[in-house]
């Protein structure tokens, strides 16, 4: 962000790594830059849940509450929508027509059941 400040940032990241990574969704905020934070959120470490629960982990144990991270961000400062549907996408349009000023953050509630292609690759399935 800071080093092509006339480029919107996009971040994509987990729910997981959004919860370790609040303090710096603060300081992208903070700095004003123009940026889509985009969190796929199952309530759920999803990779690892994936990886070890078939080896024997106990599932409850790569599980968390559901996190509400439009208000986290919006008490942040930014600008932020729940997304369950298509239909809540339009604020991204939205938000790049005024400007696309500051951060906008997607919390999209996703299905930890679904398992990206690549990563049945990866693990073999």
């Amino acid at each position: 962000a800071v080093g092509r400040p006339d480029r919107t940032t996009v971040v994509a990241v987990g729910d997981g790594g959004a919860l370790m990574g609040l303090p710096e969704l603060e300081t992208l905020v903070r700095s004003g830059r123009s940026a889509l934070v985009v969190v796929y959120d199952d309530a759920s470490y999803g990779f690892e849940e994936h990886m070890y629960v078939p080896r024997g982990a106990d599932a409850a144990t790569l599980r968390f509450g559901d996190t509400d991270f439009a208000a986290v961000a919006r008490a942040l400062g930014a600008r932020a929508v729940t997304v369950r549907g298509t239909a809540d996408l339009d604020a991204v349009p939205e938000w790049t027509a005024r400007g696309a000023e500051g951060t906008l953050l997607l919390d999209c509630k996703v299905s930890r059941g679904v398992l990206a292609p690549f990563l049945s690759d990866l693990l073999g399935r």
